[in-house]
């Protein structure tokens, strides 16, 4: 239950169905009400990503897909079955038992471990230990992942204050989008060797800003303000 409710709340639809075991949490006691409600906390704080993401959908990209989609010229996705990107910048890596070890394989490119930070560089295949709390997650170097607030469901206020976790990869500037059904706002990523820059958004407030480094110590910052990492 634990396993199936940790990559069912990371698809594009969430929701505990069936007509055969109990589908409630609570049913299963701890430590699955904890492990589950830890992953619908962290879903609602994806919802400014997975809504822009989801808007591709009506140019035909699939907002859960398999690495190929993505990878088409890398011929070991083509066999991979048990992976899948979450929009643009999340790749999911299901456990099918309740702890251990799976082989992960990773696309070219950077890549952040969503808990530790992490940072593997791809193409490659990685051995990966995760216990029961533990789902593989990997965030794509050079993402900024718009974060919301905690809500117990979907509508129950405005997904504001936003924030920005930002995952650096290569050097240079990078235009974003995030869009809802109220606004769109333009941002624009600054990397150089020694700093960070998230700029622009037209915001009647000053989002917060996480940078996230591979040595696993994260620096905060502010949205406009130039956050040194070195």
């Amino acid at each position: 239950y634990v396993r199936w409710s940790q990559m069912g709340l990371l698809f594009s639809h969430a929701r505990a169905h069936g007509h055969t075991a109990p589908r409630e949490p609570w049913a299963y006691g701890e430590p699955a009400l904890t492990i589950f409600r830890k992953y619908a906390q962290l879903r609602y704080r994806l919802l400014p990503y997975l809504y822009a993401a989801a808007l591709n959908v009506a140019k035909g990209v699939p907002l859960a897909r398999p690495l190929v989609y993505d990878h088409p010229s890398d011929q070991t996705t083509w066999h991979v079955d048990d992976e899948y990107l979450l929009g643009p910048d999340l790749l999911v890596a299901p456990m099918f038992v309740p702890r251990g070890r799976r082989d992960i394989y990773l696309p070219a490119g950077g890549w952040y471990d969503f808990w530790t930070n992490q940072r593997f560089d791809g193409p490659r295949w990685i051995a990966y230990d995760a216990e029961l709390e533990t789902l593989p997650l990997f965030v794509r170097a050079g993402a900024v992942l718009p974060m919301g607030p905690d809500l117990q469901y979907a509508n129950e206020r405005s997904w504001d204050p936003l924030s920005f976790d930002i995952y650096p990869g290569e050097n240079g500037r990078t235009d974003l989008q995030v869009s809802d059904d109220h606004r769109e706002l333009r941002l624009q990523l600054t990397v150089d060797e020694r700093s960070v820059l998230l700029d622009g958004g037209q915001l009647d407030y000053v989002p917060d800003v996480r940078v996230h480094r591979p040595d696993g110590t994260p620096i905060d910052g502010r949205l406009r303000e130039r956050i040194e990492v070195k």
